[in-house]
């Protein structure tokens, strides 16, 4: 009952049943030393920070599922009221989902998954982090790796600046306004030489991302809500995959409808739903299959004496 009345999404089920796509990540509660979850702790880039980690690992299953799994059918929620209907059914309720839309999309080619956007609903706090260990775990891999955010965008620009261009888009040009980043292989592409006002995305933004091609091997977009802002329907178009970013007892159910449908009507590539700040119970298989470090035996009266008559001797 409290989780009937509690409009939030907690588990993978619900999210894939109210979404109306799989869900292709589950990203784990951060962790501070010592592997403590703490609900509210900054995900960081885990990949960077901790890379035995769950939540990095789980990130490499994420790149995983980007480059091979097919795209997420375009049809509705299994669930479509939220009331929890069938969620027994586990995978169930999207291949029900998946037989009421005719099937899945036809799985675009790996070497097509270059553009990835990265979206959320509403002001889920996970999102660039998502964007940001997305990109370090490409980069782990040693793929040059372009981190577009267009969440700048309107706010404190000058319109008349000299320096903005205007006209053609050229490789050239993309390339020169490329910024290095703290991660190796990775880099940043700001927006501001090119772009006056948000307003023209739809029509700057392809010459942009079709430089950036060139450039690099792969291209992470992360824009601000899907709800609030255009950004999002400006370039799904443009882009190989979208990944929606829902957390786990924050983003609401209405939320999660809305975005599923607005992706819907606009065709938009989703590959699926990654689900954040996940806990993990301590049995949890992602916990029990981390490296674990070798703790000597610890070593008796007698033994000791042993090995300190054998230094000795030594």
């Amino acid at each position: 009952l409290r989780e009937l009345l509690d409009k939030r999404i907690r588990s993978a089920a619900r999210a894939a049943s109210i979404f109306g796509f799989p869900v292709v990540g589950e990203i784990p509660l951060a962790a501070v030393a010592g592997g403590a979850a703490v609900p509210g702790l900054i995900p960081m880039v885990d990949v960077v920070r901790d890379p035995d980690s769950p939540g990095a690992e789980a990130y490499r299953m994420l790149r995983m599922s980007v480059m091979f799994e097919s795209l997420a059918p375009l049809s509705g929620p299994g669930d479509p009221f939220a009331l929890g209907m069938g969620l027994d059914g586990g995978d169930d309720v999207l291949a029900g989902a998946m037989a009421a839309g005719g099937g899945s999309s036809a799985p675009t080619e790996i070497r097509r998954r270059q553009i990835i956007l990265v979206v959320s609903a509403g002001s889920e706090a996970t999102r660039p982090h998502v964007a940001a260990n997305l990109a370090a775990i490409y980069a782990e891999a040693e793929q040059s790796v372009v981190v577009i955010s267009t969440g700048n965008l309107d706010v404190g620009f000058d319109h008349h600046a000299n320096g903005l261009l205007s006209g053609e888009i050229r490789q050239q040009d993309v390339e020169s306004a490329l910024q290095p980043s703290i991660l190796q292989h990775v880099r940043r592409l700001p927006l501001s030489p090119f772009l006056a006002k948000s307003g023209q995305l739809a029509d700057r933004a392809p010459s942009i991302l079709s430089a950036a091609r060139n450039l690099s091997d792969v291209i992470i977009v992360e824009v601000p809500p899907l709800l609030a802002l255009h950004h999002a329907e400006a370039l799904m178009h443009v882009v190989d995959v979208v990944l929606v970013v829902a957390e786990s007892k924050f983003t609401t159910f209405d939320d999660a409808r809305q975005a599923g449908d607005v992706l819907r009507r606009m065709g938009a590539p989703v590959l699926g739903v990654v689900l954040t700040n996940v806990e993990l119970d301590q049995r949890d298989i992602r916990q029990l299959a981390l490296p674990r470090p070798v703790v000597p035996p610890v070593a008796s009266e007698d033994e000791e004496k042993a090995d300190h008559a054998i230094t000795a001797d030594a």
